[in-house]
């Protein structure tokens, strides 16, 4: 199994199209480019006409930041011998990327902070594309996929992560299957984490060390930790096992590896 389509967020982050454009290569991928803007809204008040040059000075302004990140994007993964396609429109991003989703196996994001109406809303892509996206924190420029750690829970979404993963974990040289659990049901998780390197050896992957790690009120502290421990360069999850609500209330693993994960981060949902 392996990718045979990227796509790539495109804004003003070059690293970014570099890391994807060389993993289109090593998977011997096409690569889709895709950048979107949408139009600040504009507040009138009540019987007032909205403002038609202000109007033409926004768009013309949407269609110059679109027109520099095609020629960039081709400028960049053009060096990269691989197959080039370019989309881009006046829309949300978040919305116009998950309806394109369908032409890809994989998504490549950016960590966007802080956020503002016109960036992408990377939650609201996890939950609407229907693809595994990979999430690159700033100033990374490539993803040497060594060492990978999967957060596992045994949830839908992270059955979905591990299926999704599985190009990237046949290029590792080693995998770490994680769980964390409260004190008492190590042993169950043990079982769980053992079915998951059973089915990894299965897929021919090797080298994989299944851990059990104390819980911690934070658990996306354990897995940070864990991760840097380990000197890993990509962290697999399942994104929102929870709804979007509880896992703002509550705190959760999703909402903490977007915020503060220093390596990549593959999600499924």
């Amino acid at each position: 199994m392996s990718y045979a389509s990227l796509m790539v967020y495109v804004d003003n982050e070059p690293g970014r199209v570099h890391l994807a454009a060389d993993l289109a290569r090593r998977f011997q991928a096409g690569l889709i480019g895709i950048a979107a803007r949408a139009s600040m809204p504009v507040v009138t008040g009540e019987g007032a006409a909205i403002d038609t040059m202000l109007l033409d000075q926004e768009n013309a302004s949407i269609t110059t930041f679109l027109d520099k990140a095609g020629e960039d994007f081709r400028a960049i993964a053009g060096g990269y011998h691989i197959a080039l396609e370019w989309r881009s429109t006046a829309d949300t991003p978040d919305d116009f990327i998950a309806a394109e989703a369908r032409a890809a196996d994989l998504l490549i994001v950016g960590r966007t902070s802080p956020p503002d109406a016109r960036s992408l809303q990377i939650s609201s892509l996890l939950l609407k594309a229907g693809r595994p996206v990979l999430v690159v924190p700033k100033d990374i420029s490539s993803l040497p996929v060594r060492r990978v750690v999967v957060a596992w829970k045994d949830t839908r979404e992270s059955r979905r992560a591990i299926r999704d993963a599985l190009p990237f974990l046949t290029l590792a040289e080693s995998v770490f299957l994680v769980e964390v659990c409260a004190w008492g049901a190590e042993a169950n998780a043990v079982s769980r984490l053992k079915d998951i390197g059973r089915f990894l050896t299965q897929h021919q992957i090797r080298n994989v060390t299944e851990r059990v790690l104390p819980d911690e009120p934070i658990a996306g502290d354990v897995l940070l930790r864990f991760t840097q421990e380990q000197a890993a360069d990509l962290i697999v999850a399942g994104a929102y096992g929870h709804s979007r609500l509880g896992e703002w209330i509550f705190g959760g693993v999703t909402r903490e590896l977007l915020s503060r994960s220093p390596v990549c981060c593959l999600f499924s949902h």
